[in-house]
């Protein structure tokens, strides 16, 4: 047997070794890097889907808020419509100056904000002590007036 094969070959299987740990700890670098990137990636499309899921809930709690003053809208509008004289109407046209007062986000809309300035809070009183100031087609005037307004 040659001690010099022996030799040649221990220092080849050395190096061999040596490369293959080298590789093996790079190849692990790179997979742990791309797991990494996984998990993260992972992580930020849950936090989007999150966000879209608050997003919608946020979205259907303000549509049924909108939808809730529509329809407490329209219940004043019915009973403005309904109403025979001006004494009545003119409650509810107090209830809707209310209404608007309570949600100041629905003054964008013009109707809305002429129908305040026609109407005033104090409306009912007008009505009650000054009624001779009104004309006699005020009832009316109310009823068109009301029909305009809107929340969305």
């Amino acid at each position: 047997m040659d001690w010099s094969q022996i030799s040649v070959g221990a220092v080849a299987g050395a190096a061999a070794t040596w490369l293959g740990g080298v590789f093996r700890t790079w190849f692990e670098y790179r997979l742990d890097q791309r797991k990494h990137r996984a998990d993260e990636d992972r992580a930020v499309r849950a936090e989007q889907r999150d966000e879209a899921r608050k997003e919608k809930e946020r979205k259907q709690v303000e549509d049924n808020h909108i939808k809730h003053d529509a329809d407490e809208l329209l219940l004043y509008k019915t009973q403005l419509t309904g109403s025979s004289d001006l004494f009545n109407a003119s409650l509810v046209a107090v209830r809707i100056h209310d209404f608007f007062t309570k949600r100041p986000q629905y003054l964008k809309f013009s109707p809305n904000r002429s129908f305040l300035e026609k109407y005033p809070a104090d409306f009912n009183s007008q009505v009650c002590y000054d009624a001779s100031s009104l004309s006699h087609t005020a009832l009316d005037d109310l009823k068109h007036d009301v029909e305009v307004l809107q929340v969305h």
